[in-house]
């Protein structure tokens, strides 16, 4: 039943809005291990996908498209519990959105920093701010002495300080470390990382480093 596994593929060429190909590409589902509850707290199921009928499919994917992009509006709080405006939330749907044209299919981890060299650069100065402004936070002392990750064990402290959702630490860096990035007053970061990687690459740019903020 490899027409159902093509259906798919077929399904998300439509809704990713883009042309769609005359020629299918063959993806042979077959069996899955699907993890039940966080970590597989409650073991795992295997679902053999070739038995779903294609109306099922087609439901899971709709149900997964939209999943994955609420999934990245679950924060809508800052740093200092504020609520965020609109926009910002909305911007990082479309931010997840635009991953996932570029072929990313999941929530980047902070482990795997961006492959696009300003954005590498952005996240690196965004988290050297942020741990200037976290040692300046109770959750910073709070955290064991000889924590391997203490920058990470602070996301986790304040994400429950403010009853967010649970997320492995990998997933809360990156999230804390996009919405740093999505604030209006720290666009300067990712003007400074385009900067900074035109100048290792010995372009010329309408600056001098002493301009950098």
């Amino acid at each position: 039943m490899k027409h159902l596994s093509q259906l798919v593929v077929v399904l998300c060429v439509c809704a990713m809005g883009a042309h769609m190909e005359t020629e299918m590409l063959n993806i042979d589902l077959g069996t899955i291990t699907v993890p039940l509850g966080r970590a597989a707290k409650y073991g795992q199921m295997q679902v053999d996908c070739d038995r779903l009928p294609a109306h099922v499919l087609e439901y899971a994917f709709v149900y997964g498209v939209r999943q994955v992009l609420n999934d990245a509006m679950a924060e809508k709080k800052d740093d200092d519990g504020k609520e965020l405006p609109v926009e910002q939330i909305v911007a990082k749907a479309q931010k997840r959105l635009d991953n996932m044209y570029a072929g990313e299919l999941r929530a980047r981890r902070e482990s795997q920093e961006p492959a696009d060299p300003v954005e590498a650069e952005a996240w690196k100065m965004a988290k050297a701010e942020m741990t200037d402004l976290y040692k300046k936070q109770p959750q910073w002392a709070q955290v064991p002495k000889g924590t391997k990750d203490r920058f990470g064990a602070v996301v986790q402290l304040r994400r429950a300080m403010r009853h967010l959702p649970e997320m492995d630490v990998d997933e809360a860096v990156a999230n804390a470390i996009e919405s740093f990035l999505a604030l209006p007053a720290k666009a300067y970061i990712r003007k400074n990382a385009e900067k900074i990687v035109a100048l290792r690459a010995g372009k010329t740019v309408d600056t001098s480093i002493d301009d950098l903020i």
